[in-house]
């Protein structure tokens, strides 16, 4: 039952990140696109929704066995991809011809190695984004930090694995680049979030350490 509600959960998730990427595809101005995308992320931790890139951060020193928490991404990582593959197929014929496929195109001839480096930032930004949400008390800095947060990866042009997944299902590009191509990404945005929050923890051990 658990299992079943972490895949639930998630796959509402793999639908708000495909409604952002919607968006950013559909407009012209790229800063307001990618502020509107950050609705996706926001919803998601507004309702508690699984999403791999903010769930992955905690596998390794987050609350339970580590064999649920390593099921629990597994899950999420699947429902993610099946809430945003699903939209991004029924919303194909509307992006795939302005906006989807160059997108994808562009994407595919980034350098493997590049790839994995945006995604490592974008990992970073997404744990910032997460546990500020979680942490910090006052709701109008939590929706600010996360906006900023989505923002930044965005117009950085640092790869996200599930808006990724979105894009490359509504440019119907499924073949064997692509797949090697959000692998890469997945990988990436692994490193990136749990190096950051382990790093962040180690952090705060040392601080409270010296008081």
């Amino acid at each position: 039952m658990r299992i079943l509600r972490v895949l639930i959960s998630s796959f509402l998730a793999g639908i708000m990140i495909a409604i952002g990427g919607s968006v950013y595809l559909s407009v012209e101005n790229k800063v307001a696109g990618a502020l509107l995308f950050s609705v996706g992320l926001f919803s998601i931790l507004m309702f508690r929704l699984h999403l791999y890139t903010g769930k992955i951060c905690y596998v390794v020193s987050g609350e339970g066995k580590w064999q649920i928490r390593v099921l629990e991404v597994i899950t999420t990582l699947v429902g993610n991809t099946l809430g945003a593959g699903m939209t991004g197929l029924l919303l194909s014929e509307k992006l795939m011809a302005t906006a989807a496929l160059p997108l994808v195109e562009k994407k595919l001839a980034i350098p493997l190695a590049l790839v994995f480096v945006y995604a490592i930032y974008c990992g970073i930004l997404i744990y910032v984004a997460v546990e500020a949400f979680r942490t910090v008390k006052e709701g109008a800095l939590k929706a600010a930090i996360v906006f900023l947060c989505v923002s930044v990866f965005i117009l950085s042009g640092f790869e996200h694995s599930i808006a990724d997944i979105f894009y490359f299902f509504a440019a119907r590009s499924l073949g064997l680049p692509s797949i090697l191509f959000l692998l890469v990404v997945v990988l990436g945005n692994t490193v990136g979030g749990i190096l950051f929050c382990e790093l962040h923890r180690l952090y705060n051990r040392m601080a409270e350490r010296a008081q």
